[in-house]
């Protein structure tokens, strides 16, 4: 075990800056004998090299944690955009549809980047305007018949939206479809 004070005295030095063989040679100098400089020195080197793998360990350990939090987080998330195929028949007209009711509830344009047909993606790039989110009960059944009616190709459930610019919107759709 070396000596607590020679311990001592070599970090404080080194904590000043003074490069550890200038304070090996210092104490060589004032008469402390090689094998119990060398053997502090030792010592000092030693508990740094733990001290720092503990560091590198330790923050190693906290990015792979954040980055096993991320992808949970991802896992997690439940992003309505990407479930379209999962949750609505194939057809271009029904996924255009369903874009666009969400849009239209949410106030987010970029669901119509996803609408194939011209004229409906166009409108739902003009609906930002008009939507003030939360919606109303009484547009969100405006986009519920407009949703069925465009399915369903069913131009009388148009006639149940109480909106005039997206009634429009449904017969248009509904004609151009049918």
């Amino acid at each position: 075990m070396p000596n607590k004070e020679l311990v001592d005295y070599i970090e404080k030095e080194m904590r000043k800056g003074i490069h550890v063989d200038r304070v090996r040679e210092t104490l060589y100098e004032v008469g402390h004998r090689i094998e119990h400089v060398d053997e502090a020195i030792d010592h000092i080197k030693k508990r740094r090299k733990r001290k720092n793998f503990t560091i590198i360990f330790s923050a190693a350990f906290v990015f792979l944690l954040l980055i096993a939090f991320s992808f949970v987080a991802l896992y997690m998330t439940n992003d309505e955009k990407t479930d379209i195929e999962d949750t609505s028949p194939g057809d271009s007209v029904t996924k255009d549809n369903y874009y666009y009711s969400e849009a239209f509830k949410t106030g987010d344009i970029s669901y119509c980047d996803n609408i194939i047909e011209g004229n409906l993606k166009a409108r739902c790039m003009s609906i930002e305007k008009e939507v003030v989110v939360p919606l109303s009960e009484e547009k969100k059944a405006d986009m519920d018949f407009f949703q069925t009616a465009l399915e369903e190709k069913d131009a009388a459930l148009c006639d149940k939206i109480k909106r005039e610019s997206l009634k429009e919107s449904c017969y248009k759709f509904v004609d151009t479809n049918s």
